[in-house]
């Protein structure tokens, strides 16, 4: 599109609004409202995906936590098996 062509074509006034007419029909032109909703659209998909993350993070924590309490259990089990066996002289 050439603005200039359009401005000798059909005088100034004419032409910009023209230009303006075939810059929006393009998409290259969008209406300020349609930009901040474009915007916000992307801040509360970012907002959600953090959200996600700080969601799976806890419950990683936790998962953690109880693996851990998990593995001590086994190990205090495991040491108590292990004395039995000392003090019965290993009976099979």
């Amino acid at each position: 599109m050439d603005i200039a062509l359009l401005v000798r074509e059909f005088g100034l006034p004419l032409g910009l609004l023209a230009s303006v007419f075939v810059l929006m029909m393009t998409g290259r032109l969008i209406p300020r409202g349609t930009v901040d909703k474009l915007l916000k659209a992307e801040s509360d998909r970012g907002n959600l995906w953090e959200k996600a993350y700080q969601t799976e993070h806890a419950i990683r924590m936790e998962q953690d936590k109880i693996m851990r309490e998990s593995i001590e259990g086994m190990r205090t089990t495991t040491e108590i098996v292990r004395a039995i066996d000392r003090k019965t002289g290993g009976v099979s």
